[in-house]
């Protein structure tokens, strides 16, 4: 009698626990109390086929630690390439509050979506969707780093000769990039009445690259000048200002922008440049009011009273004054890196110099020695031997001998190891202390599998399409490497990524000349880097100057260039002839290595539309050569595989017209 109660007890308790086990919360709603915020692009601007910041604030005011990643799906790749799950950990211990930059490739969605996910789980536990606002390359974003936060606002209402819109984003020093690939959306920049020595070495380092590839930067003067001069005394034209009070400093401004309704309320604070070296486009009496300097292709601006300044915010929104200035709105042009005909870089990638090809002549002998053996050798021997009945066995063993030697000769030449192959174009300009670079590695596979990919540094990375189906899907890792998850590797094909990354511009400069009657380059070339360079081209509205080598140190230049053909557009390889025409007494490796060199370049310069477009800057003089290096450490973990390294170097260099 005493045991009943006892075990209705005990099952009574096991029932509550179970219930209590099935209904209980997971990890993804114990903590309920997560917040996940988003800051996207340039004050929610970016320019559509761009990398953009996204800057991410997670905050865990709980108790429980938590290790979580970060996820986005870019399900907008580019045709045939597949999709593509970037994942960055993310380690939110209890009552923390973390803050994170992400970089991600945006195509011109309208709405960016972010997820928290539990790492060990993999179970959701937050979502943020943040709407973002696309921009096209016609477009012009002014990004605006002031303590007045109207300043320059009115220019939203403005228009680009190219019927492009014009936005201006607000940002802090601390929304400008760590990557160069996404300083690609800015057009112009804007700094007045902030401190710029919060900048961090990279960002300054970054921005100059900006200004020499085409940006335009403005810097305001006044009281606060030095102060917003901080991180910049390497790009203007002077070494230091001189506070002081001018009367009547807008006069000469009104006369850039033809106004004469512009009432001038001075006297105004202003920092005026001591001895400046650069263009003087307005005075304030003997006192230079506003300095400009080019720097490769962009110019840094500097005006020596505060932007913010009524009237002078008004005179910097006049069509007259900043077409004078910087030239009517025109955006900034886009790096060649990041307009890379991506098909054509892959089809460079999987012509494998060293890859031993059949000729023509030796597969139509092995053509001729099949036939023969199967039809009349087969027939001459059965007959001799009278036994014609006999070929219903002898044809189908012959078949299958020559498909065994063909199957074992071709897996023999592709190899028995993947091959990593790395090619990549480094664009700087003369007197930038950074590059850009975008590195394409392709894994040639002899078999069907799935690969892993480790980059040794965290890096921007994104698939191609590389001329098979992409079924699946990638996921790159970020944090202290890059890890590449689900490459699929195709028996005989190739599969490629492309890796973005900055490095130290080589060291690469020039003093040249270019006669336009003779069209002939002459000067010299200086190379400090380490290795030389090979198959070295110069380009100039093309014109086209082949050279062999360039060597470490310094080499004279004298050759007269020839015009590319229209039709045939051609850099390493002799229009209309074809490669075995050209250089009949180079080895088959040779040929292919030339090939491939000859396509990649032509990925790089051309659009995607046609051969003879070229994609080069008129009037800019252009470097082309080859080092046998690797840029990036690259690897296929826990696979035996091959490796060949190439790099090309294209730099932009100044020359003078005679």
């Amino acid at each position: 009698m005493i045991m009943q109660p006892v075990f209705n007890f005990r099952l009574s308790a096991i029932v509550a626990l179970l219930l209590a086990l099935l209904f209980a919360p997971g990890p993804g709603y114990a903590q309920t109390d997560l917040s996940l915020k988003l800051q996207v692009g340039f004050d929610s601007y970016y320019k559509s086929e761009t990398w953009a910041p996204v800057r991410v604030e997670v905050a865990n005011p709980g108790s429980a630690n938590l290790t979580t990643k970060l996820r986005f799906l870019d399900d907008q790749a580019s045709y045939g390439a597949p999709q593509v799950l970037y994942t960055t950990a993310l380690d939110l211990p209890g009552q923390s509050r973390k803050q994170i930059t992400l970089y991600l490739p945006l195509h011109g969605q309208t709405q960016l979506k972010v997820d928290l996910v539990d790492t060990a789980s993999n179970e959701l536990l937050l979502t943020a969707k943040q709407s973002v606002a696309p921009l096209s390359q016609v477009d012009f974003l002014i990004g605006v780093v002031a303590s007045d936060l109207s300043l320059l606002n009115v220019a939203g209402n403005l228009t680009t000769p190219g019927d492009g819109r014009v936005a201006v984003a607000h940002l802090t020093l601390d929304n400008l990039p760590a990557i160069a690939q996404a300083w690609g959306s800015l057009d112009l920049l804007v700094f007045n009445d902030v401190d710029s020595s919060g900048l961090t070495p990279i960002q300054r380092q970054l921005l100059q690259r900006w200004v020499a590839t085409g940006g335009q930067l403005l810097i305001g003067g006044g009281p606060s000048a030095g102060q917003t001069l901080a991180a910049f005394r390497d790009l203007v034209p002077f070494e230091t200002v001189s506070p002081q009070t001018l009367s009547h400093p807008l006069t000469e401004l009104q006369k850039m922008a033809r106004l004469d309704d512009l009432a001038d309320r001075g006297p105004y604070p202003a920092a005026v440049p001591v001895n400046p070296m650069g263009r003087i486009r307005a005075r304030a009496g003997d006192q230079a009011l506003l300095v400009s300097q080019s720097l490769g292709r962009g110019q840094v601006h500097y005006l020596a009273l505060a932007l913010s300044l009524a009237p002078l915010d008004r005179l910097l929104l006049e069509p007259r004054f900043l077409s004078r200035l910087f030239g009517q709105w025109q955006p900034k042009p886009a790096a060649l890196t990041t307009q890379i005909n991506t098909q054509e870089m892959v089809d460079s990638l999987a012509l494998i110099p060293g890859q031993t090809l059949p000729t023509q002549g030796s597969v139509f002998l092995y053509l001729i020695i099949y036939v023969l053996v199967i039809g009349p050798v087969n027939y001459f021997i059965l007959s001799r031997f009278k036994r014609r009945e006999w070929a219903w066995f002898s044809i189908p063993v012959l078949i299958l001998l020559f498909s065994g030697y063909s199957y074992f000769s071709s897996f023999r030449l592709r190899g028995g190891e993947p091959l990593l192959r790395q090619l990549a174009v480094v664009e700087a300009e003369q007197g930038a202390p950074l590059a850009e670079a975008a590195t394409f590695v392709g894994l040639y596979s002899p078999r069907r599998a799935d690969y892993r990919l480790i980059f040794d540094q965290p890096l921007p990375v994104s698939s191609l399409y590389s001329g098979y189906s992409a079924a699946g899907q990638l996921e790159i890792s970020t944090l202290e490497t890059t890890l590449v998850e689900g490459l699929k590797g195709e028996i005989g094909g190739v599969s490629a990524v492309a890796a973005y990354s900055q490095p130290p511009a080589p060291d690469i400069s020039a003093a040249l000349t270019l006669d336009r009657a003779e069209k002939r380059v002459s000067g010299t070339l200086i190379n400090r880097t380490e290795q030389p360079l090979t198959d070295v081209l110069l380009i100039v509205n093309r014109q086209l100057i082949r050279l062999d080598t360039l060597p470490v140190g310094e080499t004279p230049v004298d050759s007269v260039a020839e015009v590319m053909d229209d039709y045939s557009l051609a850099f390493y390889l002799p229009p209309y002839q074809t490669i075995d025409d050209f250089s009949a007494e180079l080895s088959s490796e040779a040929r292919l290595r030339l090939i491939s060199r000859d396509t990649a370049v032509r990925a790089v310069t051309t659009d995607y539309y046609g051969d003879t477009e070229l994609r080069l800057k008129a009037d800019q003089l252009y470097l082309f050569g080859w080092q046998e290096r690797p840029l990036l450490s690259v690897d296929l973990p826990d696979t035996s595989h091959d490796t060949l390294s190439e790099t090309l170097i294209m730099m932009s260099l100044p020359y003078t017209k005679s």
